[in-house]
């Protein structure tokens, strides 16, 4: 986004060195300029935009991106951050440390199976896609473990703790066990007693009873290590039971139930119908007490903020859609690739363990603290020595003249002229953006959606996400005051999503003036599967009466040339091809006498169309 940022109002001839010049520097090179957002999301655009200097300002029909680019832009002290955190902590321990028995360890994880019942023959069996619960593989970054693999007997639901990664089969209590043995694959249930094959959705897995199998500790200078759960494992789970019915403290519990009407069916399709039923009975105590307990405090608005933001965030690790990397000993949130999947493995944290763990308490305390800091180390391009080095970089404390609003950016009038305008739009037919933060919002009840949102219209008749996105953009483009380029990053492998886009700059009356591939999601996990999209499309775009039609560029130098050794996959590959050829009627340059300084009014004095 720094890249994006500074290349947005560097000349057409600058050098690649004054590039990376003028990306190093700590200068505020775009003081005095407004940089717009209409989806500002997490905020990344503006938050660059004020290190480099800019004033800022962006709506977001999402309560909670409101809550975290705020943050971001003006946050609390981190010593006051702290102190709050450090007295909930100690509060929730001093509560609930009971319902996570420390024997032999601090519990991190737990282990459950849901236990269906076949809707043909009625019999029940636990649903599960390998008997593997942790391997060690030696793969860098991988907890290091003391056996090669660990499984469980499907028939007792004893632990087997093998020597070697490799090993394919175990020998049971009654008989000798493939380790990919499994009675769910290829979404399909598989019913062990009749064969009947069913889906999430027929067994109405969100709502069945589960059964703990193990529970991953982690000894005091020892290796974490999986153990069969024991009595006062078992005991903590019938009195967090308890207690949820007669707390002994104060709880602030979501009370949503999901919509019948939503546009994905997950969960309700599989019977999870309201957001508590998404979360343990330990979890709803410990967080339903934090979030009551921090409306007891007499704290600043900033670190009640900061304290709300570290709740949501370990609300995605702290879940029933959570599931486990077995190779490398890490639980996986299946909410950060957007969805409502439920495991098969469901894995359940302990949010109150001291100092391990992906998403407990305490680090999303720590996340929330680190990013107050004003050093950040970055990578920068080294253009004498061709390699990429660190440094750090001084980033201010807080941004001056921040202007952003919960609304939709069809719905909100700019009060004042826009230099630079970079966005991030909503995809047209996938990650519902609305009803994936419905918990966040659950937990948090005074927080609203503040407009209709895109996807909404993408059900619709063929067009309106795209005279939608157009609504979205006209009053940015009406402040804009045509100084320097529209900037925005799209992808899609769906023609259609396309199409809308085309739709959107027509309707605008913006064209084309330069495109490039960059890199966006990772080459790992779910993000590197066939059909998902792991590179976004950098649009850039003049308004039609500052350029003349012109000659695409030929593909190999749209992303050939961009792309070098790096991995492209097919969805990929459709996304450029569809991006070529939306943008080829519509390609154009600017008109040399439209090089000039910002007018007032918009661009040019003109009203957008």
């Amino acid at each position: 986004m720094r890249s994006i940022l500074l290349a947005s109002v560097m000349g057409a001839d600058s050098t690649e060195r004054e590039f990376w010049d003028n990306y190093r520097s700590e200068t505020p090179l775009l003081e005095g300029l407004r940089v717009h957002d209409p989806f500002m999301g997490g905020g990344a655009t503006l938050i660059e935009a004020s290190r480099l200097g800019a004033m800022v300002s962006g709506t977001d029909v999402d309560p909670t991106a409101e809550m975290m680019v705020s943050h971001s832009l003006g946050p609390a002290q981190d010593s006051e951050i702290a102190t709050v955190g450090d007295a909930m902590m100690s509060y929730l321990r001093e509560h609930f440390s009971v319902l996570y028995p420390a024997d032999d360890g601090e519990p991190l994880h737990s282990f459950w199976l849901a236990i269906v019942e076949c809707p043909n023959c009625h019999v029940s069996n636990p649903l599960y896609r390998s008997l593997v619960l942790a391997r060690d593989c030696g793969k860098d970054g991988a907890v290091v473990r003391d056996y090669g693999v660990v499984a469980f007997d499907p028939d007792t639901f004893e632990l087997r703790y093998l020597s070697s990664p490799t090993r394919k089969r175990f020998q049971g209590v009654e008989r000798r066990w493939p380790l990919d043995h499994a009675t769910f694959d290829a979404n399909k249930y598989s019913c062990p007693d009749c064969g009947k094959r069913s889906s999430h959705r027929e067994l109405q897995t969100g709502a069945a009873p589960l059964r703990l199998i193990a529970v991953e500790r982690t000894p005091d200078s020892e290796r974490r290590r999986l153990v069969t759960p024991g009595e006062r494992d078992l005991a903590a789970i019938e009195l967090a039971a308890e207690l949820l019915e007669n707390p002994p403290v104060p709880l602030k519990l979501p009370d949503i139930e999901f919509d019948t009407e939503r546009q994905d069916p997950r969960p309700r399709s599989y019977g999870i119908t309201a957001v508590r039923d998404l979360f343990t009975p330990r979890q709803l105590l410990v967080l339903g007490a934090a979030h009551a307990w921090i409306e007891s405090q007499d704290i600043s608005d900033a670190a009640e903020r900061a304290i709300r933001l570290a709740l949501s965030n370990s609300i995605v690790t702290n879940n029933r859609l959570c599931s486990y990397a077995t190779d490398y000993g890490r639980l996986s949130p299946l909410f950060s690739i957007r969805g409502y999947s439920i495991p098969a493995l469901q894995v359940e944290l302990n949010p109150l363990h001291s100092n391990g763990g992906r998403g407990t308490l305490q680090q999303c305390l720590s996340r929330i603290i680190r990013s107050t800091a004003t050093t950040a180390k970055r990578s920068i391009w080294n253009v004498d020595k061709r390699e990429v080095e660190k440094r750090p970089f001084k980033l201010p404390p807080k941004a001056s003249r921040v202007d952003i609003h919960c609304s939709s950016a069809a719905d909100t009038p700019i009060q004042h002229t826009v230099d630079l305008l970079v966005f991030d739009p909503p995809y047209y037919d996938y990650i519902l953006y609305d009803e994936l933060a419905e918990p966040f919002r659950a937990w948090n009840p005074t927080l609203k959606i503040g407009g209709e949102t895109l996807q909404s219209a993408s059900l619709s008749e063929p067009g309106e996400f795209g005279a939608r996105l157009a609504d979205c953009l006209r009053p940015a483009l009406s402040a804009h005051n045509g100084r320097y380029p529209i900037v925005f990053t799209y992808h899609s492998s769906n023609p259609t999503a396309w199409e809308e886009i085309a739709l959107a700059l027509d309707d605008l009356e913006l064209r084309i003036t330069a495109m490039w591939p960059i890199r966006s999601d990772g080459h790992m996990g779910p993000h590197s599967r066939p059909g998902n999209c792991e590179w976004d499309v950098v649009i850039v775009c003049r308004p039609s009466l500052e350029t003349c039609p012109a000659s695409v560029p030929g593909a190999d130098q749209f992303w050939q040339s961009h792309v070098g050794e790096l991995r492209v996959g097919d969805a990929d590959h459709t996304s450029f091809s569809l991006a070529y050829q939306m943008a080829a009627p519509r390609f154009g340059r600017l008109i040399d006498e439209y090089s000039h300084a910002p007018q007032p009014g918009g661009t040019n004095g003109r009203v957008w169309p």
